[in-house]
């Protein structure tokens, strides 16, 4: 039998720490799943399933294992708490390679999205590669397409993915941090 194995850095920043998904956070990805605040750009809140919540972690680890990249947990550095997830994600079809963040909703207004959507953008950037990354947003969520401008991405275009219409917003190595 095969073993793959995924090294999934810690990063650090300022205020928060991302790291890989553990068991240990099936409680916090169970209640954002539920939250019709959280879920509502996302596919609609659903009940809290335990199983859903493992094939997350699962999906995670295995983007870490397949692709070098994926997804980390969201924490607070001041107390461990899991408030969300950010990272990178790409799939076939998808347009790019993408800086995908949920924070739950309690901790909204912080910051926290953009400050760890950087990260992965700079993740993107220097450890993978990536000549753009983007950012796919359903063009009524106000909250992501600010996050996506304050991270330098600009309106790329718009596709019709997972069944919806999203706005796909992108930024280019060269334009990334200026």
């Amino acid at each position: 039998m095969t073993t793959i194995q995924a090294e999934i850095p810690t990063i650090t920043t300022e205020r928060l720490v991302l790291r890989e998904t553990r068991p240990s956070d099936v409680p916090a990805l169970m209640a954002m799943s539920a939250d019709p605040l959280f879920t509502e750009f996302i596919g609609g809140p659903s009940e809290p399933n335990e199983a859903r919540a493992w094939l997350m972690i699962a999906r995670q680890w295995g983007m870490w294992c397949l692709r070098g990249h994926g997804m980390w947990a969201i924490t607070l550095r001041s107390t461990g708490e899991m408030i969300g997830r950010t990272g990178l994600w790409w799939e076939p079809g998808w347009p790019g390679l993408e800086a995908a963040y949920f924070i739950a909703s309690a901790h909204w207004g912080n910051g926290y999205a953009t400050e760890a959507a950087r990260e992965a953008v700079r993740f993107g950037f220097e450890v993978c590669g990536a000549e753009a990354v983007v950012s796919v947003i359903r063009p009524d969520n106000r909250r992501s397409l600010r996050v996506a401008e304050k991270l330098g991405e600009r309106f790329w275009r718009e596709e019709r993915l997972h069944g919806a219409v999203k706005h796909v917003y992108r930024v280019e190595r060269g334009a990334w941090g200026r």
